[in-house]
């Protein structure tokens, strides 16, 4: 994950580890303001979905006016949770495989 202000110092931060990927996650939404533009790939949808702190991060980004538009290859074994992930982001996109 690259913040804009890592890439406009030329840092990049590479996290290792599900906890910091989550925890740093969190905080980056907690700093969205305007928009947050994500991909994931085809098995996201079912995570992003059962953790309650990308759930409740990204409905926090909607109460502020935000937006949330992510681009994901949606398939037929994850069409449920990209249904289900469509409650808390403003827009999905299908990404072509």
């Amino acid at each position: 994950m690259i913040s804009k202000n890592n890439t406009e110092s030329g840092k990049l931060e590479i996290l290792y580890g599900s906890e910091n990927a989550v925890e740093r996650g969190v905080r980056f939404m907690q700093n969205t303001v305007v928009k947050m533009d994500i991909t994931f790939d085809h098995k996201a949808p079912s995570i992003v979905v059962q953790l309650p702190d990308y759930c409740n991060g990204s409905k926090d980004i909607l109460s502020r006016g935000g937006k949330i538009r992510c681009i994901i290859a949606v398939t037929p074994e994850n069409i449920q949770h990209c249904k289900e992930l469509l409650t808390i982001v403003s827009e999905i996109r299908h990404l072509l495989g």
